[in-house]
């Protein structure tokens, strides 16, 4: 268990874009002093009008720290009450081309408002030895690649931070 707290955050309803869109990053930033891993990454969509098309979710490790966007307030789990990483709603950020997990879906709606219950886990891990590691001055990105207008994508992310 992370000695400094564990955290949770996510993203509102992101409209969809044409083209690729950045959803959520963490970072932990340069002089931090502490690891933070992450536990759970979780992506959903909603589709918003009739719409056939596919969508297509990535997660990898950005070539630089993310900026812009919203910094969203995670929410403690349990721990320290301020949270080290910090976790962005559509950031500024170039990914590299070292994708972990991709997750795609192909649909065809046929009205609005049909929830896509959580497409997958992106990742999981259940002990800090499987979690993905960001050392200070590391940052990774949740980004949609093949996208549609007509969906609004939602994404969840849990870790933890320890001095280890």
């Amino acid at each position: 268990m992370p000695d400094l707290g564990k955290f949770f955050a996510a993203t509102g309803p992101v409209t969809g874009a044409v083209g690729a869109q950045n959803l959520l990053s963490i970072e932990n930033p340069n002089g931090s002093g502490v690891n933070v891993f992450i536990y759970k990454i979780r992506a959903h969509g909603m589709v918003t009008a009739v719409s056939v098309g596919n969508v297509e979710y990535r997660l990898s490790r950005t070539t630089a720290l993310p900026s812009g966007g919203t910094i969203l307030t995670p929410m403690k789990r349990i721990g320290a009450d301020t949270a080290v990483g910090v976790v962005r709603s559509g950031p500024t950020a170039t990914s590299t081309t070292n994708y972990g997990k991709r997750i795609a879906a192909g649909l065809l709606t046929t009205a609005a408002g049909a929830f896509i219950p959580s497409l997958g886990e992106m990742f999981e891990a259940w002990e800090q030895q499987y979690a993905l590691r960001l050392a200070p001055n590391n940052a990774i990105l949740v980004d949609v690649s093949a996208n549609l207008v007509t969906w609004s994508h939602y994404v969840e992310i849990e870790w933890g931070e320890d001095t280890q």
